[in-house]
Protein backbone atom coordinates (compact mmCIF):
# COMPACT_ATOMS: atom_id res chain seq x y z
CA UNK A 1 0.00 0.00 0.00
CA UNK A 2 1.54 3.13 -1.13
CA UNK A 3 0.37 6.09 0.24
CA UNK A 4 1.18 10.13 -0.64
CA UNK A 5 1.14 12.36 2.65
CA UNK A 6 1.01 16.31 1.99
CA UNK A 7 1.42 19.30 4.66
CA UNK A 8 0.89 19.60 7.87
CA UNK A 9 -1.64 20.83 10.65
CA UNK A 10 -1.39 21.09 14.57
CA UNK A 11 -1.96 22.26 18.06
CA UNK A 12 -0.98 20.54 21.67
CA UNK A 13 -3.10 17.25 22.61
CA UNK A 14 -3.04 14.81 25.06
CA UNK A 15 -4.50 12.07 27.14
CA UNK A 16 -4.31 10.56 30.78
CA UNK A 17 -2.51 7.33 30.99
CA UNK A 18 -4.16 4.72 33.18
CA UNK A 19 -2.74 2.18 35.54
CA UNK A 20 -4.00 -0.92 34.18
CA UNK A 21 -2.38 0.12 30.63
CA UNK A 22 0.64 1.06 32.39
CA UNK A 23 0.74 -2.57 34.14
CA UNK A 24 -0.47 -4.17 30.77
CA UNK A 25 2.93 -2.94 28.97
CA UNK A 26 5.08 -3.69 32.09
CA UNK A 27 3.71 -6.98 32.63
CA UNK A 28 4.83 -7.26 28.30
CA UNK A 29 8.12 -5.80 29.05
CA UNK A 30 8.88 -7.66 32.18
CA UNK A 31 8.30 -11.31 30.14
CA UNK A 32 9.94 -10.43 27.27
CA UNK A 33 12.80 -9.84 29.57
CA UNK A 34 12.30 -13.66 31.18
CA UNK A 35 12.12 -14.94 27.85
CA UNK A 36 15.75 -13.15 26.91
CA UNK A 37 17.29 -13.97 30.41
CA UNK A 38 16.02 -17.92 29.85
CA UNK A 39 17.58 -17.93 26.65
CA UNK A 40 21.11 -16.86 27.79
CA UNK A 41 21.09 -19.00 30.70
CA UNK A 42 20.37 -21.71 28.63
CA UNK A 43 23.31 -20.96 26.40
CA UNK A 44 25.85 -20.47 29.63
CA UNK A 45 24.45 -24.01 31.08
CA UNK A 46 25.51 -25.38 27.18
CA UNK A 47 28.78 -23.23 27.26
CA UNK A 48 29.69 -25.32 30.59
CA UNK A 49 29.14 -28.60 29.59
CA UNK A 50 31.21 -28.27 27.09
CA UNK A 51 33.81 -26.90 29.74
CA UNK A 52 33.22 -29.55 31.70
CA UNK A 53 34.49 -31.76 29.13
CA UNK A 54 38.20 -30.70 29.22
CA UNK A 55 39.37 -33.82 30.55
CA UNK A 56 37.85 -35.74 27.61
CA UNK A 57 38.85 -33.45 24.88
CA UNK A 58 42.56 -33.89 26.35
CA UNK A 59 42.23 -38.10 26.76
CA UNK A 60 40.96 -37.99 22.75
CA UNK A 61 44.75 -36.10 22.50
CA UNK A 62 46.31 -38.24 24.09
CA UNK A 63 44.37 -41.07 22.23
CA UNK A 64 45.35 -39.97 19.13
CA UNK A 65 48.85 -39.39 19.73
CA UNK A 66 49.28 -43.20 21.00
CA UNK A 67 48.35 -44.58 17.49
CA UNK A 68 50.68 -43.51 14.96
CA UNK A 69 48.48 -45.92 12.31
CA UNK A 70 45.22 -44.07 12.71
CA UNK A 71 43.16 -44.09 9.66
CA UNK A 72 41.09 -40.58 9.72
CA UNK A 73 37.62 -41.44 8.18
CA UNK A 74 36.55 -38.89 5.77
CA UNK A 75 32.62 -38.97 5.76
CA UNK A 76 32.03 -40.23 9.23
CA UNK A 77 33.18 -40.02 12.34
CA UNK A 78 36.60 -42.06 13.24
CA UNK A 79 36.68 -45.31 15.49
CA UNK A 80 39.65 -44.17 18.18
CA UNK A 81 40.81 -46.27 21.33
CA UNK A 82 40.81 -44.38 24.13
CA UNK A 83 43.90 -45.63 26.07
CA UNK A 84 42.34 -43.69 29.54
CA UNK A 85 39.71 -45.77 29.65
CA UNK A 86 40.50 -49.01 27.28
CA UNK A 87 37.52 -48.14 25.43
CA UNK A 88 36.42 -47.62 21.66
CA UNK A 89 34.70 -44.54 20.79
CA UNK A 90 33.52 -42.65 18.03
CA UNK A 91 35.29 -39.14 17.50
CA UNK A 92 34.77 -36.26 14.70
CA UNK A 93 38.40 -35.95 13.20
CA UNK A 94 38.96 -32.88 10.57
CA UNK A 95 40.02 -35.10 8.21
CA UNK A 96 42.01 -32.23 5.97
CA UNK A 97 44.49 -32.35 8.41
CA UNK A 98 47.05 -35.20 10.31
CA UNK A 99 46.32 -37.43 13.18
CA UNK A 100 48.95 -35.30 15.08
CA UNK A 101 47.17 -31.58 13.78
CA UNK A 102 43.76 -33.10 15.21
CA UNK A 103 45.09 -34.11 18.43
CA UNK A 104 46.70 -30.26 18.56
CA UNK A 105 43.13 -29.23 18.51
CA UNK A 106 41.83 -31.56 21.19
CA UNK A 107 44.36 -29.97 23.58
CA UNK A 108 43.79 -26.77 22.68
CA UNK A 109 39.57 -27.18 23.14
CA UNK A 110 40.86 -28.81 26.63
CA UNK A 111 42.77 -25.49 27.68
CA UNK A 112 40.27 -23.06 26.64
CA UNK A 113 37.70 -25.49 28.69
CA UNK A 114 39.77 -25.41 31.49
CA UNK A 115 39.82 -21.75 31.15
CA UNK A 116 36.16 -21.20 31.04
CA UNK A 117 34.75 -23.26 33.85
CA UNK A 118 34.98 -20.80 36.70
CA UNK A 119 34.25 -18.16 34.68
CA UNK A 120 30.87 -19.35 33.33
CA UNK A 121 29.87 -20.75 36.80
CA UNK A 122 29.87 -17.11 38.26
CA UNK A 123 27.92 -16.33 34.72
CA UNK A 124 25.54 -18.55 35.63
CA UNK A 125 25.10 -17.56 38.84
CA UNK A 126 24.46 -13.59 38.21
CA UNK A 127 22.14 -14.69 36.02
CA UNK A 128 20.25 -16.92 37.87
CA UNK A 129 19.58 -14.42 40.19
CA UNK A 130 18.81 -11.85 37.37
CA UNK A 131 15.99 -13.98 36.05
CA UNK A 132 14.79 -15.17 39.51
CA UNK A 133 14.57 -11.17 40.31
CA UNK A 134 12.77 -10.56 37.09
CA UNK A 135 10.01 -13.37 38.00
CA UNK A 136 9.35 -11.98 40.99
CA UNK A 137 9.01 -8.06 39.59
CA UNK A 138 6.54 -10.02 37.02
CA UNK A 139 4.84 -11.65 39.76
CA UNK A 140 4.18 -8.78 41.83
CA UNK A 141 2.76 -7.42 38.76
CA UNK A 142 0.41 -10.15 38.54
CA UNK A 143 -0.95 -9.24 41.46
CA UNK A 144 -1.43 -5.27 41.29
CA UNK A 145 -3.23 -6.31 37.66
CA UNK A 146 -5.60 -8.14 39.79
CA UNK A 147 -6.79 -5.32 41.93
CA UNK A 148 -9.42 -3.28 41.90
CA UNK A 149 -8.56 -0.51 39.54
CA UNK A 150 -9.27 2.20 42.52
CA UNK A 151 -7.57 0.22 44.77
CA UNK A 152 -4.51 0.18 43.32
CA UNK A 153 -1.23 2.34 44.57
CA UNK A 154 0.06 4.18 42.19
CA UNK A 155 3.68 4.40 43.45
CA UNK A 156 3.59 0.25 43.41
CA UNK A 157 3.29 0.81 39.83
CA UNK A 158 5.79 3.34 39.29
CA UNK A 159 8.01 1.15 41.79
CA UNK A 160 7.78 -1.65 39.37
CA UNK A 161 8.45 0.00 36.77
CA UNK A 162 11.96 2.16 38.17
CA UNK A 163 12.94 -2.02 39.30
CA UNK A 164 12.71 -2.44 35.30
CA UNK A 165 14.44 0.18 34.62
CA UNK A 166 17.46 -0.37 37.01
CA UNK A 167 17.61 -3.57 35.29
CA UNK A 168 17.75 -2.00 32.08
CA UNK A 169 14.83 -3.67 31.00
CA UNK A 170 13.17 -0.41 29.69
CA UNK A 171 14.60 1.68 27.06
CA UNK A 172 16.63 5.17 27.94
CA UNK A 173 17.52 7.83 25.84
CA UNK A 174 21.44 7.98 25.92
CA UNK A 175 23.25 10.67 27.14
CA UNK A 176 24.76 11.27 23.06
CA UNK A 177 21.17 11.51 22.21
CA UNK A 178 20.24 14.29 25.13
CA UNK A 179 21.74 17.05 23.92
CA UNK A 180 19.89 17.19 20.38
CA UNK A 181 16.69 16.17 21.68
CA UNK A 182 17.18 19.42 23.64
CA UNK A 183 17.37 21.46 20.48
CA UNK A 184 15.30 19.60 18.35
CA UNK A 185 12.42 22.36 16.81
CA UNK A 186 9.65 18.95 16.74
CA UNK A 187 7.30 18.56 19.42
CA UNK A 188 8.02 15.63 21.76
CA UNK A 189 5.83 14.08 23.72
CA UNK A 190 6.26 10.44 25.89
CA UNK A 191 3.98 7.62 26.54
CA UNK A 192 4.99 5.28 28.69
CA UNK A 193 8.85 5.85 28.00
CA UNK A 194 8.77 6.25 24.35
CA UNK A 195 9.43 9.41 22.76
CA UNK A 196 7.54 10.56 20.17
CA UNK A 197 7.83 13.18 17.90
CA UNK A 198 5.21 15.67 15.47
CA UNK A 199 6.50 18.05 13.04
CA UNK A 200 4.94 21.56 13.22
CA UNK A 201 5.74 23.16 9.43
CA UNK A 202 5.82 21.12 6.10
CA UNK A 203 9.47 21.70 6.22
CA UNK A 204 10.13 20.20 9.22
CA UNK A 205 7.94 17.55 8.27
CA UNK A 206 10.72 16.68 5.73
CA UNK A 207 13.09 16.66 8.79
CA UNK A 208 11.35 14.77 10.65
CA UNK A 209 10.71 12.04 8.12
CA UNK A 210 13.83 11.33 6.47
CA UNK A 211 16.55 13.44 7.76
CA UNK A 212 15.90 12.91 11.89
CA UNK A 213 13.71 9.32 11.55
CA UNK A 214 15.94 6.19 12.29
CA UNK A 215 14.74 3.33 9.80
CA UNK A 216 13.32 1.24 12.60
CA UNK A 217 11.16 4.17 13.81
CA UNK A 218 7.53 3.60 13.95
CA UNK A 219 5.67 6.71 11.17
CA UNK A 220 2.50 7.63 11.74
CA UNK A 221 0.78 10.10 9.17
CA UNK A 222 -3.77 10.89 8.85
CA UNK A 223 -4.92 9.04 5.80
CA UNK A 224 -6.43 11.13 2.75
CA UNK A 225 -5.64 14.29 4.56
CA UNK A 226 -2.85 16.98 5.44
CA UNK A 227 -1.03 16.44 8.64
CA UNK A 228 1.62 16.74 10.78
CA UNK A 229 4.30 13.37 10.24
CA UNK A 230 4.18 11.91 13.48
CA UNK A 231 7.43 9.24 14.95
CA UNK A 232 7.57 6.84 17.49
CA UNK A 233 11.44 6.33 18.30
CA UNK A 234 12.47 2.85 18.48
CA UNK A 235 16.47 2.07 18.59
CA UNK A 236 17.62 -0.80 16.67
CA UNK A 237 16.87 -4.40 17.18
CA UNK A 238 14.19 -3.24 20.52
CA UNK A 239 10.56 -4.31 20.33
CA UNK A 240 7.68 -2.34 18.47
CA UNK A 241 5.79 -0.15 20.92
CA UNK A 242 2.89 -1.47 22.51
CA UNK A 243 0.10 -1.39 20.94
CA UNK A 244 -1.46 1.68 23.28
CA UNK A 245 1.60 4.05 22.56
CA UNK A 246 0.80 3.37 18.54
CA UNK A 247 -2.77 4.27 19.45
CA UNK A 248 -1.72 7.20 21.36
CA UNK A 249 0.57 8.57 18.40
CA UNK A 250 -2.35 7.82 15.39
CA UNK A 251 -4.39 9.84 17.80
CA UNK A 252 -1.88 12.72 17.97
CA UNK A 253 -1.85 12.07 14.33
CA UNK A 254 -5.19 12.71 13.86
CA UNK A 255 -5.48 15.97 15.90
CA UNK A 256 -2.62 17.06 13.98
CA UNK A 257 -3.94 17.36 11.06
CA UNK A 258 -7.06 18.97 8.56
CA UNK A 259 -9.52 15.47 9.92
CA UNK A 260 -9.33 16.90 13.40
CA UNK A 261 -13.16 17.32 13.64
CA UNK A 262 -14.21 13.92 12.19
CA UNK A 263 -15.83 11.64 14.60
CA UNK A 264 -13.47 8.46 13.28
CA UNK A 265 -10.44 8.93 11.19
CA UNK A 266 -7.93 6.21 9.46
CA UNK A 267 -4.18 6.90 10.60
CA UNK A 268 -1.35 4.80 7.73
CA UNK A 269 1.51 3.71 10.16
CA UNK A 270 4.63 1.84 9.05
CA UNK A 271 8.25 1.84 9.37
CA UNK A 272 10.53 4.92 8.86
CA UNK A 273 12.82 3.15 6.41
CA UNK A 274 9.46 2.77 3.70
CA UNK A 275 8.92 6.66 3.45
CA UNK A 276 10.25 8.09 0.97
CA UNK A 277 10.02 11.66 -1.30
CA UNK A 278 9.74 11.38 -4.85
CA UNK A 279 11.95 14.15 -6.97
CA UNK A 280 10.93 17.47 -7.12
CA UNK A 281 8.10 16.60 -4.73
CA UNK A 282 6.90 20.14 -2.68
CA UNK A 283 7.40 19.82 1.42
CA UNK A 284 6.32 17.78 2.97
CA UNK A 285 5.11 15.76 0.72
CA UNK A 286 6.02 11.72 0.90
CA UNK A 287 5.65 8.35 -0.36
CA UNK A 288 4.87 5.71 2.42
CA UNK A 289 4.99 2.34 1.52
CA UNK A 290 3.92 -1.38 3.63
CA UNK A 291 1.34 0.74 5.41
CA UNK A 292 -1.46 -0.49 8.02
CA UNK A 293 -4.09 1.15 9.74
CA UNK A 294 -5.42 2.55 12.96
CA UNK A 295 -8.62 4.24 13.07
CA UNK A 296 -8.54 6.38 15.87
CA UNK A 297 -11.08 9.18 17.19
CA UNK A 298 -9.53 12.91 17.22
CA UNK A 299 -9.12 14.00 20.99
CA UNK A 300 -8.03 17.48 22.40
CA UNK A 301 -4.68 17.46 23.89
CA UNK A 302 -4.71 18.13 27.27
CA UNK A 303 -3.22 15.31 29.27
CA UNK A 304 -2.92 12.96 26.57
CA UNK A 305 1.31 13.06 26.82
CA UNK A 306 3.65 13.40 29.62
CA UNK A 307 6.79 16.04 28.84
CA UNK A 308 5.58 17.79 25.92
CA UNK A 309 8.17 20.28 24.29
Amino acid sequence: MNCIYLMNFSENFGQSEESRSKLKWLNSVAKRAIKRTRKKLDKQNEELAFAQRADAFTQIADSLLADASLTISRDKPTPVKNIHTSRNELIELNPAKSVHENAGLFYKKARKARRGVEKIQSNIEVTSTELNLLESIRDTIGELRNIEEDEQDTGAVARVEEQLRERGVIPSVSKAATPRRAALPFRHYTSESWDIYIGKTSKQNDELSLKFAQPSDIWLHVAAHAGSHVIIRRNRNQDKPPKSVQKKAAILAAWFSKARHSSYIDVHVTEARYVRKRRKAPPGEVIAERCRTLRVSPRAPSGLFTNPE
